[in-house]
């Protein structure tokens, strides 16, 4: 029942924790780092996590916005359906052939 997800860190191997409100239906507000932009693309708003500026805009543009709302729901849904628990499970089982065919 969250209306926004909020995860400000300087360092990230991949963020579950924003595929998991992605996948709930929840808006996120993340840190400007270059694995969030790389994995979740348009699906988050990005700020600056040394700006207290940008924090605070990121998350009253979420919160204020239906149609941002809107906009970053439609982005996460192409992302959930790509990273998905069978993907992983076959790219990694696909990465261990490979390695046992050397």
């Amino acid at each position: 029942n969250a209306s926004l997800y909020i995860t400000l860190s300087n360092y990230e191997g991949f963020g579950l924790t924003l595929l998991e409100a992605l996948k709930m239906k929840c808006p996120v507000v993340c840190s400007d780092i270059p694995v969030f932009k790389e994995i979740y693309r348009k699906s988050c708003k990005y700020v600056n996590i040394k700006s207290t500026s940008s924090i605070k805009n990121g998350i009253e543009s979420i919160l204020k916005s239906k149609k941002q709302q809107r906009k970053l729901f439609l982005q996460s849904k192409l992302i959930t359906r790509q990273l998905t628990w069978r993907r992983c499970a076959f790219a990694t089982s696909e990465v261990y052939k490979k390695i046992l065919k050397k």
